[in-house]
C-alpha cells in the first residue's frame, strides 16, 4: 500500500519508480520562475521558397529570438528534406535574452518537382532545474524544368606573347549540355586585336552537340591586351563569357654584317674563311636554323638554335672550298621564330686553277773520268731524309722539278754516279721555297 504524506508547498511523489519534483498547486506540478522566463520566438513557422528553376539556388535568411529573460543554449539543429541545407553559427550557441540566432536555409533542387522538409532546433536552459526542448520549421519549394546550359570548353584564352603584325589562334568549343536543342543567337568579341571566325549565328545545337571555332589575337601595338568573348543563347545561362588576354611584343630584327660576301679568287682544292656577324636590333632574336644552297660553301662556328639579345651580336664562319674552276654563288639563309628574324645574304667566289710551280736545278760536272751520270735527291726538311727525284741517273748537269706544291719548302742534293754504279757523297744542300698559290 502506498501512503501519501502532505508537506506544505513542496512534495516528492514516487509513482511507478518515476520522481517528479517542483512546485505544486492542488497536487499539479508548476514551472519554476526560471522555467517560466525561458521563451523562443520563431520569425516563421513555415518557409515557402516558391518556384525555383532546377539546378539553381535560392537562400532564405531567418532568425530565432530569445524573448525570455534567461540565456538559452542552442545545442543542435537538423534539416531533413532533399534539396535543402542549412547555414548557421557554430554550436553550441548561447542565446542571451533579447538576442537572435541567425541562420539560412538554402534550396537547391536538382530536378523538377515538389520539395518539402523540416528544420529542427534543439535547445536547453537552466532554471531551478535544467530543461531542454525543440522547435521545428517546415520548408517547402517547387522546382521548374531547367532549360539546360551552353558550356565553353575554355573559360579563359591566354595567347601569351605574340609579335606585332603576327597572329595566334586558339580553338574554343561550345557544347549543349541539355536535353533540348539550344540556339546560339549571337557571338560578340571585345578587346583590341581579338577576333573569331568559323561560327555564324544563329546556330542551333542538338542535345550533346558541340561546335568548335578559332579565336585569334593579332596585336597591332606592343603591350598587354585583354578582352572578352560573349556567347548569347536561349539556354538557362543566357550569356557565356570567355576572358581573353595576350601581350603584343615588338619583334626583334636580324641583320648581317657584311650584308653580302664575296670570297674573290680561291685556288681549287684549297679553302678560304670569312666571318659574318649577326646583329639583333629592336628586340631579341632567336635563330633556329641556317643553310646555304651550294655545296661549295659551308657554315661553322655557331650552335643553333641560339637567341641573341637586343643590341647584342653573334658570329658564324663561312668557308669557300671551290671544287672546280669558275664562279660559284649561293644564298646564306637564317631562319627564326618570326618574319623579322629571317634574313638572307648573297655569297660569291671564283675557283681558279692552281699555279703550276717548278724548280730548276743545275750543278757542276765532275772531273772524274769514270763518272757517267748524276742522281738528284729531294727532301722536305734540311739534312734529309732525301728521296730520289729521278728513276735513272741524269747525264747532263741540269734538271727541272715539276712535282712541287705551293707554299712548301724543298731541300735538294746531287751525287755523281760511276761506271760501276757507285755514288759519291751528297753535294751541298740547296733549298727552294714554293710560293702560294
Amino acid at each position: 500500500m502506498i501512503r501519501f504524506r502532505f508537506i506544505p508547498y513542496l512534495c516528492a511523489v514516487v509513482l511507478g519508480g518515476i520522481l517528479f519534483a517542483g512546485a505544486v498547486a492542488n497536487g499539479v506540478p508548476q514551472p519554476t520562475q526560471g522555467d517560466a522566463l525561458a521563451h523562443l520566438k520563431l520569425s516563421d513557422d513555415q518557409l515557402h521558397f516558391g518556384n525555383v528553376e532546377s539546378g539553381s539556388t535560392t537562400t532564405r535568411s531567418e532568425h530565432i529570438h530569445n524573448t525570455g529573460t534567461v540565456p538559452i543554449v542552442i545545442s543542435e539543429t537538423s534539416l531533413h528534406g532533399k534539396g535543402f541545407h542549412v547555414r548557421r553559427p557554430a554550436l553550441p550557441f548561447t542565446l542571451m535574452p533579447g538576442a537572435d540566432f541567425p541562420f539560412e536555409i538554402v534550396f537547391t533542387p536538382a530536378l523538377a518537382g515538389h520539395y518539402s522538409g523540416n528544420f529542427t532546433l534543439q535547445y536547453r536552459w537552466s532554471g531551478t532545474t535544467s530543461h531542454s526542448s525543440s522547435r521545428a520549421i517546415k520548408v517547402f519549394g517547387t522546382a521548374g524544368r531547367d532549360k539546360g546550359q551552353i558550356e565553353a570548353d575554355l573559360s579563359f584564352l591566354h595567347f601569351g606573347s605574340v609579335e606585332v603584325s603576327g597572329k595566334k589562334s586558339i580553338m574554343e568549343t561550345l557544347m549543349n549540355r541539355s536535353g533540348d536543342a539550344l540556339t546560339i543567337s549571337q557571338v560578340e568579341v571585345a578587346g583590341k586585336g581579338f577576333s573569331f571566325s568559323g561560327i555564324n549565328p544563329p546556330v542551333t545545337l542538338s542535345p550533346g552537340q558541340s561546335i568548335s571555332f578559332p579565336v585569334m589575337f593579332a596585336p597591332s601595338l606592343g603591350g598587354v591586351a585583354s578582352g572578352k568573348l560573349a556567347i548569347h543563347s536561349n539556354a538557362s545561362n543566357a550569356t557565356v563569357s570567355v576572358a581573353l588576354a595576350g601581350t603584343g611584343s615588338t619583334p626583334g630584327r636580324l641583320t648581317l654584317n657584311p650584308a653580302s660576301i664575296n670570297f674573290g679568287n680561291v685556288v681549287v682544292g684549297s679553302q678560304q674563311n670569312r666571318t659574318v656577324t649577326l646583329v639583333a636590333t629592336a628586340g631579341p632574336v632567336t635563330v633556329s636554323s641556317a643553310g646555304i644552297n651550294s655545296n661549295e660553301f659551308s657554315i661553322s662556328g655557331i650552335s643553333l638554335p641560339t637567341t641573341i639579345a637586343a643590341g647584342s651580336s653573334a658570329s658564324l664562319t663561312l668557308t669557300f672550298s671551290p671544287q672546280s674552276s669558275g664562279s660559284a654563288t649561293g644564298i646564306l639563309a637564317l631562319n627564326g621564330s618570326s618574319t623579322s628574324s629571317r634574313t638572307t645574304a648573297s655569297i660569291a667566289g671564283t675557283g681558279t686553277a692552281p699555279t703550276q710551280h717548278s724548280v730548276d736545278l743545275a750543278w757542276t760536272s765532275s772531273t772524274s773520268s769514270d763518272v757517267v751520270g748524276y742522281s738528284i735527291y729531294r727532301g722536305t726538311q734540311s739534312g734529309g731524309p732525301y728521296s730520289p727525284l729521278t728513276a735513272t741517273p741524269e747525264t747532263g748537269t741540269t734538271e727541272t722539278d715539276t712535282t712541287v706544291s705551293g707554299g712548301q719548302a724543298y731541300y735538294y742534293v746531287v751525287t755523281a754516279v760511276s761506271v760501276n754504279s757507285e755514288e759519291s757523297v751528297y753535294s751541298n744542300e740547296q733549298k727552294a721555297v714554293i710560293p702560294f698559290p
